[in-house]
């Protein structure tokens, strides 16, 4: 009872009761405790449970998941996780409210009976408008060729080790003729249609967000890494799917991405793009930079561990690679 109330009932009793009764009462009301303040926890019913499920970025989005919808619990993780674990996967997906998924793993949750209507299409992030440069190669048995960068790697270095360039001359092809011959320029609108096409087909319209990261200048660390802002805009998009109150808060979530390895735009890239360029190469975990010979040598040692022609670059058109012969042989005499 507030003091106000209190108050009010004994002038109300003194009116129409005998002293005696008045006393006796304002006795008791002077020993209840004051009322407790209202408080805004959630109790345990109020929790809706979410599942996540995506790549490098899934620590990102999980805090802007959190920190959008307050009455969220997320649970996340991996894909590979549950590329291993697909019954733990399974099960998560049928005890949480909603899954946010990529494309490939809500297919295989969908075809194991979990409900559709629960699920929201997060789909990778991908662009190489900034990187065109880059490649991934593998071994004989399928794994990953890794350096000090991860599993990237430039189609530049590679293809000019493969062919027997010296450390010299291939870092000698780092220039916007070779550039132009193997379609580096082209890899800026392509790549932001396929981005904004895997996006568009999940419900997640990000045209007037890409104009604004693009504006910032390059919002790409790698390829399939971007800037924390991009991914906190992307996680909103993904949190506005969840049937639960939001709130409109500033995020500034860690880029937890730039621990990571960070490859450059290469300045007649950066140019044509609108960005700052350099050839200054930053390793996973470190914060000192290589230049452009000391990454090419580093490629260098590590192909040199391979038998000639034993790696294979993933997914690369056979064009390319005539297209970097048809260049060195105008330029070495090969």
């Amino acid at each position: 009872m507030s003091g106000e109330a209190r108050r009010i009932l004994v002038r109300t009793a003194k009116a129409a009761l005998p002293d005696s009764v008045v006393g006796l009462l304002k006795r008791r009301i002077q020993k209840q405790p004051p009322a407790a303040a209202p408080h805004l926890r959630r109790t345990g019913t109020e929790c809706h449970s979410v599942l996540l499920v995506s790549n490098c970025a899934t620590p990102i989005y999980a805090k802007v998941l959190e920190r959008v919808c307050p009455s969220v619990k997320v649970t996340a993780y991996d894909d590979r996780k549950a590329q291993r674990d697909r019954a733990e996967f399974l099960n998560d997906c049928a005890r949480n409210d909603t899954v946010v998924l990529m494309p490939l793993r809500r297919d295989v949750a969908v075809q194991e009976g979990v409900d559709e209507s629960k699920i929201v299409v997060l789909p990778p992030f991908y662009f190489s408008g900034y990187h065109p440069d880059t490649i991934y190669l593998a071994k004989p048995d399928n794994t990953s060729v890794t350096t000090r960068f991860g599993a990237y790697h430039s189609s530049i270095c590679y293809l000019g080790h493969q062919a027997g360039l010296g450390i010299a001359d291939t870092v000698s092809l780092f220039t916007e003729e070779v550039y132009r011959e193997m379609e580096f320029f082209t890899a800026w609108q392509t790549g932001r249609d396929n981005l904004l096409g895997a996006f568009a087909e999940a419900g997640m319209p990000i045209a007037p967000l890409f104009r604004r990261w693009a504006r910032q200048g390059c919002f790409m660390h790698t390829v399939n890494h971007p800037h924390a802002h991009a991914l906190v805009d992307v996680g909103r998009l993904a949190a506005a799917r969840i049937p639960v109150e939001r709130r409109d808060v500033d995020l500034p979530v860690p880029d937890f991405l730039a621990n990571g390895p960070s490859y450059p735009c290469y300045p007649e890239i950066a140019e044509a793009v609108g960005a700052r360029g350099s050839y200054f190469f930053k390793p996973a975990q470190a914060d000192d930079l290589m230049t452009l010979t000391e990454f090419v040598a580093m490629c260098y040692d590590t192909y040199s561990g391979f038998p000639h022609g034993a790696l294979r670059i993933r997914g690369w058109p056979p064009r390319k690679t005539r297209a970097f012969e048809a260049c060195i042989a105008g330029r070495f005499g090969g």
